[in-house]
């Protein structure tokens, strides 16, 4: 029974930080006049945690050596501006 005691103030104890963070973010938004809204996303019950941070590390790295390294496209194709008004790419 103690040890459900516990359990319960320390998920009390986690939700009020949670929402403090929450809202110290809320603020700093809005300093900036950035209107926002929602939740805090516990990460409880996430099994893949670590299999997924590697992934997305190992593809950072990929990424910045790709960006040093700059290789060819893969698709060719004549270059459409991105500055236009996209009519060149309407089908």
């Amino acid at each position: 029974q103690n040890l459900l005691m516990l359990s319960q103030k320390r998920l009390v104890f986690q939700r009020r930080i949670q929402r403090r963070l929450l809202r110290l973010s809320q603020m700093l938004y809005q300093a900036f006049g950035i209107e926002c809204r929602g939740v805090i996303a516990t990460n409880s019950g996430y099994k893949v945690f670590a299999k997924n941070y590697i992934r997305e590390t190992l593809a950072r790295g990929k990424d910045m050596i790709w960006c040093m390294i700059k290789p060819a496209p893969t698709y060719g194709g004549e270059k459409i501006d991105i500055h236009g008004n996209g009519e060149q790419t309407l089908d």
